[in-house]
């Protein structure tokens, strides 16, 4: 398997490819995004009837002001749609990353390419394959985070109070939180934002080539860990932009809305959900063109049929 090493300039070359292509075909991604937006308001609707029918209105909406002491027959139903959502999207994710792959090469593409993946039972099952040994590898990670902690003497209850803050707590307390809990909050960005590149790398090799789900996992963790100092190089000075680009894109945007206020009220507001709208239809694009290009980029060099056959009945994990 080539592992092809990257630079910094190289990832961000990536990020503007995704610009470019998002940018020659909006039509299709747009309308993809607005397939897949239907698709996750319909199953939050689901999630909310079922909970609604098992645990009743009452609990449900206590529930959702408190977010404390959840039943054991609402986890129960909870996990249960949650696993029905990955049932869902990880076809999902793979055909986006089709769509992107046939965008960016020139072969015949519509919206509708998000659903290919639908009718191909052999490669669903690798993908699931793909997700649950990856879901095991980061409880893994998670328990053997929380035990170093635990050895050099941080309570890791003071993390998940600090990431979850609870009502009427003291929003200053932070402040106070040692130089050890520091650290391991830092760790724990890091080795998420490393474990997240990880997967995406080896969901997109196990969806564009024959390569099984354990081989993918072997080569997003490779491929990962080989450009292990270009990914954080660029995660943080990809993260300083963004901020800054945010910022003065909200500025501009909030002055704009105000002079339209000015004018009129649902002219201000038209324009704002205007906005809301087209910054969501091309979220999406934008995240999976990035990934497929960052797949390209590091392991778009291998020599797999990088199309499954649609009739064979068995891949391997």
């Amino acid at each position: 398997m080539g592992i092809k090493k990257v630079s910094v300039s190289d990832m961000f070359s990536m990020l503007l490819a995704s610009f470019r292509l998002i940018g020659k075909h909006p039509g299709r991604f747009a309308f993809a995004s607005f397939l897949s937006l239907l698709i996750i308001i319909v199953l939050v609707v689901i999630l909310i009837g079922v909970l609604f029918a098992t645990i009743g209105l009452s609990q449900l909406s206590q529930l959702a002001l408190t977010m404390q002491d959840p039943s054991t027959e609402f986890l129960i139903y909870f996990y249960a749609v949650m696993i029905l959502f990955g049932l869902v999207f990880i076809p999902l994710m793979a055909g986006w990353l089709k769509l992107c792959q046939n965008s960016a090469e020139g072969q015949h593409a519509t919206a509708f390419d998000i659903f290919l993946y639908y009718g191909l039972g052999s490669v669903c099952k690798k993908l699931l394959y793909y997700s649950v040994i990856s879901l095991v590898a980061y409880l893994c990670v998670t328990f053997l985070f929380r035990m170093l902690c635990l050895a050099f003497g941080i309570d890791f209850s003071e993390l998940e109070t600090a990431l979850v803050p609870q009502a009427g707590a003291d929003p200053l307390a932070i402040l106070h939180l040692g130089t050890g809990f520091w650290i391991a909050y830092f760790c724990m960005l890091i080795v998420g934002m490393l474990m997240q590149f990880m997967f995406y790398l080896g969901f997109s090799h196990t969806t564009l080539t024959d390569n099984s789900a354990i081989g993918s996992v072997k080569a997003g963790v490779g491929g990962v860990l080989k450009n292990l100092l270009t990914i954080l190089a660029f995660s943080i000075i990809a993260f300083i932009v963004m901020l800054v680009v945010v910022v003065l894109a909200a500025l501009v945007i909030g002055l704009i809305i105000y002079l339209l206020i000015l004018v009129h009220e649902m002219l201000a507001v038209f324009v704002a959900a205007a906005l809301y709208l087209g910054i969501i239809l091309f979220i999406y694009p934008l995240m999976f063109a990035f990934q497929y290009y960052f797949w390209n980029g590091i392991l778009g060099n291998e020599t797999e049929n990088p199309t499954p056959e649609l009739n064979n009945p068995e891949i391997s994990i």
